[in-house]
């Protein structure tokens, strides 16, 4: 093989390389936007709830605040909520716990839409 051979192909390579990142890298900037918005969006909640600990006798993870946002966005009542936590229903009884419940599902879906008016994905129209 000769020397005039390989260099195309080298080339070739290279534009090939070349254009996968011109596609992989705005891929990779918008994951990068929707993990930040949802570092933002769960501050946000934990900072507006951070007494919700007194209610499920536990402190707030990541998975409780996107399984309260899921359930937040789907227009779940707070009894619904409290059995999908596996909440003790007598930790429940009392008004207050569903009073907190039943704000943090109505203050949900207005975190959410504030944080995805800020940043949208490229593919976002």
């Amino acid at each position: 093989m000769s020397i005039e051979n390989v260099l195309p192909e080298e080339e070739e390579s290279q534009k090939e390389e070349t254009e996968e990142e011109d596609i992989v890298l705005p891929v990779k900037k918008a994951l990068h936007a929707v993990v930040l918005r949802s570092i933002r969006f769960t501050t946000r909640l934990y900072d507006t709830f951070r007494d919700f600990d007194n209610v499920t006798a536990s402190p707030l993870s990541a998975e409780l605040l996107l399984t309260l946002l899921y359930l937040g966005s789907t227009n779940h009542s707070a009894k619904d909520v409290a059995t999908t936590l596996d909440i003790p229903a007598n930790r429940l009884n009392c008004l207050n716990g569903y009073n907190q419940l039943t704000a943090l599902l109505q203050v949900c879906p207005l975190i959410m839409a504030s944080e995805t008016r800020v940043a949208r994905v490229p593919w976002d129209n």
